[in-house]
């Protein structure tokens, strides 16, 4: 008599699953953070071009932005204002929103506005690295 042989099926789809969404949480954590560092340590520093202006109540001076340029930093808040905010999920979709609670910073941004492009510059900056992070390991 032959001996039955028996096979046991396992889907394993729930856990291969689970891990590529954990995987994309943490490079899309690292996308934002990376995104708020350019920002601050690249777009919002330097020398700008624009008008020359006194500092309220002192005898120094500081240079203005011109339009097209990033803000010109005078007190700093703009660049520690922003912020890299909790990741949000939908089905299929992980994302990181970078972003300001000042209220002049979208009008400073916005083209229409003021033109003074400093998170777009930001993200342009820091897409060499946001495509490598993606390329790098998943660690699944």
């Amino acid at each position: 008599m032959a001996k039955a042989t028996r096979v046991r099926v396992v889907s394993n789809r729930a856990v291969v699953v689970e891990a590529v969404r954990q995987a994309m949480r943490r490079k899309v954590a690292a996308m934002g953070i990376e995104v708020r560092k350019t920002l601050q340590l690249e777009v919002l520093v330097g020398q700008r071009s624009g008008r020359w202006y006194r500092v309220p109540g002192t005898s120094k001076r500081y240079q203005a932005s011109r339009e097209g340029e990033a803000p010109a930093r005078r007190t700093g808040d703009l660049a520690r204002s922003y912020k890299t905010g909790p990741l949000e999920e939908t089905p299929g979709r992980v994302q990181v929103k970078v972003g300001s609670a000042l209220h002049y910073a979208p009008i400073l941004q916005d083209p229409d506005g003021l033109n003074r492009p400093h998170l777009d510059t930001a993200v342009e900056l820091a897409r060499p690295k946001l495509e490598q992070i993606l390329r790098g390991e998943w660690g699944i």
